[in-house]
């Protein structure tokens, strides 16, 4: 059954795009490309932050090697918490932005100080070192089972592209976006829903898109309209 949302982006004219179908071939889409990586099996509440943190502004796959030296290295926020920082700037560094080793230490002297108690608010996760909005809901929905729209460069490139619109650096901060993310994701399946998104905007709908493959072209307006 079609269930279309219209959207209005700040003085843009308005756009619609059937939502159940978009869900529908998305989570799919994911099924028959299935991606493996350690953070999406049974992980603690400590790793799952953390992880959410290594994976700002970085490639998945560089994660996966340095996210296997952080369990071993760290097992618990405590050992985070009491190494020195050069010991945490070291083991990150193969992934840049060295300035994460930072809040990643005090990540985890913050978690110790509240007896190892990870909020399950969204306001309250941001109050963490190092955890901003879309650390936030990507903890929430993907490890906590908590249902956020989970906004990034990515996601707001295959929206806007969906929808016909143009997009810039700062699309992500603008409160139109984040309502049609929140619209278009599932009550239910939000988890298996913004997995599909990372990945198939890793794999498909990247800057330089892969239209062949794609399975949405025909409720693409930028695809129509290109």
């Amino acid at each position: 059954m079609k269930e279309n949302i219209c959207v209005t982006g700040e003085g843009r004219a308005e756009k619609s795009i059937d939502k159940c179908e978009l869900q529908t071939r998305l989570i799919r889409w994911a099924r028959e490309h299935p991606a493996d990586f350690p953070w999406r099996k049974r992980i603690s509440r400590f790793h799952a932050l953390a992880v959410e943190i290594l994976l700002q502004r970085t490639k998945a796959v560089q994660v996966v090697p340095v996210f296997h030296r952080f369990r071993k290295v760290f097992p618990t926020a405590k050992d985070l918490a009491s190494s020195r920082i050069t010991t945490v700037r070291s083991l990150i560094r193969p992934l840049g932005l060295i300035w994460r080793a930072e809040f990643l230490k005090s990540l985890g002297e913050e978690i110790i100080k509240t007896g190892n108690r990870i909020p399950e608010e969204y306001n309250d996760l941001l109050v963490l070192p190092g955890v901003g909005p879309y650390a936030a809901s990507a903890y929430l929905s993907l490890h906590r089972k908590i249902r956020r729209p989970i906004i990034d460069s990515n996601t707001v490139r295959l929206y806007c592209r969906l929808l016909g619109y143009s997009y810039d650096g700062e699309t992500r901060r603008k409160q139109w976006i984040y309502d049609v993310a929140d619209e278009m994701t599932p009550e239910e399946e939000f988890r298996t829903f913004n997995y599909a998104l990372l990945d198939f905007t890793r794999e498909v709908c990247k800057p330089k898109p892969e239209c062949d493959r794609c399975p949405l072209t025909d409720i693409c307006l930028g695809f129509r309209d290109r």
